[in-house]
């Protein structure tokens, strides 16, 4: 009768336990996912503001370009030079 008893007290504590567990790992889960919806906006922010500052910097350097004397040679240059930064700017979302 003893060992019932203790074998009753051992399963009541696990299940307490567990339960407890179980709302923790819901509480963290709500957690995680309200931080992962702010990062997604973050994310989603920063790739807006890279897209605008690649236009930005296009414009300039091809209106930069074309106000330098050799065209063809300035062009090259400046192209090399923007795909170089455009492929910095994807390195940084990346990350």
């Amino acid at each position: 009768m003893q060992e019932i008893k203790a074998l009753t007290e051992d399963i009541l504590q696990k299940s307490t336990q567990l339960a407890q567990r179980y709302a923790d790992s819901v509480q963290e889960n709500t957690e995680l996912k309200s931080r992962n919806k702010t990062l997604r906006h973050k994310v989603e922010l920063l790739e807006a503001k890279v897209r605008e500052q690649s236009d930005q910097i296009v414009r300039l350097q091809l209106s930069k370009v074309w106000e330098e004397g050799d065209r063809k040679t300035g062009m090259k240059l400046k192209l090399g030079e923007l795909v170089r930064e455009i492929d910095h700017c994807i390195r940084l979302l990346e990350e």
